[in-house]
C-alpha cells in the first residue's frame, strides 16, 4: 500500500488507485463497486479536483488486488425500494488499520478527511 501511494504521480493509473485507497478508508475499509464511482467523484469534488479518467478505475482496483491492497468479494445485494437482488463487488481494504495509521501522515488524506467532516458538519446545522 505504501508502495501505491509512493508512486501514485507516475500515472493517471496510480493516482485513481491512491485515492481509491484513501476513500475506501473513509467508509472504514468496504465499497461496493457500483457505488465506487460515486464516491470517487464526491472526492474529487470536495478536494476541488479535476476528475480523471474513471473508465481506468477497474483497471486500478484489479492493480490493487494484485498488489495486496484489497481483496475482492462477489455479494448478492438488494436494491432498496425493489424485490430484485443481483452481485456486485464488495472491495475491501485487506489491512485497514494499518491503512489508517498509514494514511495518517498523507497530506492528501487528512485535507479529504477534514473537508467531508466540515461538509457534514454543515449540513447537519442546516436541520
Amino acid at each position: 500500500m505504501v508502495e501505491v501511494l509512493k508512486s501514485e504521480n507516475e500515472s493517471e493509473l496510480n493516482k485513481i488507485a491512491a485515492n481509491i485507497i484513501r476513500v475506501l478508508a473513509i467508509y472504514y475499509g468496504v465499497c461496493w463497486r457500483t457505488e465506487l464511482s460515486e464516491d470517487l467523484m464526491k472526492f474529487y469534488k470536495s478536494m476541488n479536483y479535476e476528475p480523471l479518467n474513471l473508465d481506468l478505475m477497474d483497471k486500478a482496483v484489479s492493480y490493487l488486488e494484485a498488489k495486496g491492497v484489497v481483496s475482492i468479494e462477489y455479494r448478492k445485494r438488494g436494491e432498496l425500494l425493489n424485490k430484485n437482488v443481483y452481485v456486485d463487488k464488495l472491495i475491501k481494504l485487506k489491512d485497514f488499520n494499518a491503512t489508517v495509521k498509514t494514511l495518517q501522515k498523507d497530506e492528501v488524506f487528512i485535507k479529504y478527511r477534514f473537508k467531508r467532516a466540515e461538509t457534514i458538519k454543515k449540513a447537519l446545522s442546516k436541520e
